[in-house]
């Protein structure tokens, strides 16, 4: 998450604010140690350190300090997985000319999260709690968060006492059936490279709202979601461009069915491998249908981790593609909890770089001013 913020930031309040969230959260101290081959949480008792640099107000030196801070790899044995740096922007050499007008304080704040301790939403609950924190504080007010039930350690102990036994074996035996010689999905493009590269580029565009509220009142006298229709016009489109009628493609679940870790970071999303029929040509009321009832089945049976579900299927590895399916597709619809520190004015910033997981993944984001394709 990278920041621009415009004013006068207190520092001090902003490093507090950061510090009682860390102190909330255990996961944002915890280091991933690796004991004979099994990996261990660790939560340490230690403080957070938001380092702060002064550096010139150049957009070249901003961004290549971002894509620096961003691209550095965690030490899971030796250091937790949270990490945060305050850019603090002057001119060339801290020299300003007599008589010149003195700008307001400018800052780029960068919090990296490793994904395997923080998810979408968890993002949205650390904007909430670090805007609570720090206006709370900076009017002496002591911040209004209640006590968290668990932490993250106490599901992943949950999680893994429950999910064996009967309860895995109906929902494994579920997938073995579902996804028995699925096929690869094979789109139009240039050479498959014999191991993925991870580059990528995007395209965006904005759909009216028009359009939207066109789609949304189709979801609703189908009797379906909005993800549903959408959904099933990207696989209508991927079965004519492929030429296939087996799609299979990948989709992230929130997975927090629990009350208790509904306030909690951490990394709960699940991913589900979403697979229709595409054969016999049919309409698209009777794709919609076949999507609803991929769908409604794999929520139900959305309890197992997608990398448990890799290796009871026994796949084959291939460096050059992921398992199981190589498209995404990601519908956002929640309110984004947005950042709000005093009367600073706040910018997300955002890098040019594009890494790509899969082979194509479409991220749709329903928002008031229509809907967002990227």
């Amino acid at each position: 998450m990278v920041l621009k913020l415009t004013g006068d930031l207190n520092k001090e309040v902003l490093i507090k604010s950061l510090k009682a969230i860390v102190k909330r959260h255990e996961i944002l101290r915890t280091k991933i140690v690796t004991i004979d081959g099994v990996a261990h949480q660790e939560v340490l008792d230690v403080d957070f350190n938001l380092r702060i640099e002064r550096i010139n107000r150049s957009e070249r030196y901003i961004l290549n300090k971002i894509k620096e801070e961003v691209r550095k790899s965690f030490d899971f044995n030796n250091e937790v997985l949270f990490r945060g740096l305050l850019l603090e922007l002057s001119e060339e050499g801290d020299k300003k000319q007599k008589g010149q007008k003195q700008q307001k304080g400018e800052y780029i704040l960068i919090l990296t999260f490793h994904h395997i301790i923080a998810d979408g939403w968890s993002i949205g609950i650390f904007n909430r709690e670090l805007s609570e924190c720090y206006n709370s504080c900076c009017n002496d007010q002591i911040p209004k968060l209640e006590d968290l039930p668990v932490q993250y350690r106490d599901y992943s102990v949950w999680q893994r006492g429950w999910l064996q036994g009967e309860a895995l074996d109906r929902q494994i035996a579920y997938w073995k059936e579902k996804l028995s010689e699925a096929s690869t999905l094979t789109l139009p493009s240039k050479p498959r490279l014999k191991e993925q590269s991870y580059k990528g580029k995007y395209y965006e565009q904005r759909l009216s709202p028009e359009i939207l509220n066109g789609l949304n009142k189709l979801a609703q006298e189908s009797n379906v979601t909005l993800f549903m229709v959408l959904l099933a016009s990207f696989k209508g489109m991927l079965s004519r461009v492929c030429n296939q009628t087996d799609i299979v493609i990948g989709t992230p679940i929130a997975n927090r069915r629990i009350s208790e870790i509904e306030q909690l970071i951490g990394f709960f999303v699940n991913t589900l491998v979403l697979r229709t029929d595409c054969s016999n040509n049919p309409t698209f009321e009777e794709l919609i249908k076949r999507v609803e009832r991929t769908s409604l089945e794999a929520y139900e049976h959305q309890d197992v981790p997608f990398e448990q579900l890799v290796d009871h299927l026994n796949i084959p590895r291939d460096l050059s593609r992921q398992p199981l399916f190589q498209v995404m597709f990601v519908l956002q619809n929640t309110v984004r909890e947005e950042t709000r520190l005093g009367n600073l004015r706040l910018n997300h910033v955002r890098t040019k770089e594009a890494l790509s997981k899969f082979d194509l993944t479409l991220n749709a984001i329903e928002t008031e001013e229509g809907l967002y394709i990227r």
